[in-house]
């Protein structure tokens, strides 16, 4: 596997939301924080994926590639307010990678 250098994290940025590559995410984690607005977080990862069904709650779910598995692997952003009522107002409540079959 190859090193993937971005020279900013605009650039990263960018990357990750043309190709949400793993590498790309690696480089700009240093700028999600929980307590975020949801605005905020859109802004840095772009618009999210759909929702992998079944799931229903107040997540955005982003698709991660580059990581060789069968499942595939989602970045998981759960923000409060209520369920499948997307606010821009709502805030980060945690983020985490993690595999969904589908």
């Amino acid at each position: 596997m190859s090193t993937v250098r971005f020279n900013s994290i605009s650039q990263a940025v960018e990357g990750f939301k043309k190709t949400h590559s793993i590498f790309a995410l690696g480089s700009i984690f240093q700028c999600l924080r929980i307590g975020m607005f949801r605005w905020e977080v859109e802004n840095i990862l772009g618009e999210p994926n759909e929702k992998p069904q079944p799931i229903a709650n107040n997540s955005n779910f982003y698709i991660v590639t580059d990581l060789n598995t069968e499942s595939n692997i989602y970045l998981v952003m759960s923000f409060d307010g209520k369920d499948n009522a997307r606010m821009e107002t709502d805030r980060l409540l945690s983020f985490v990678l993690f595999p969904i079959n589908e």
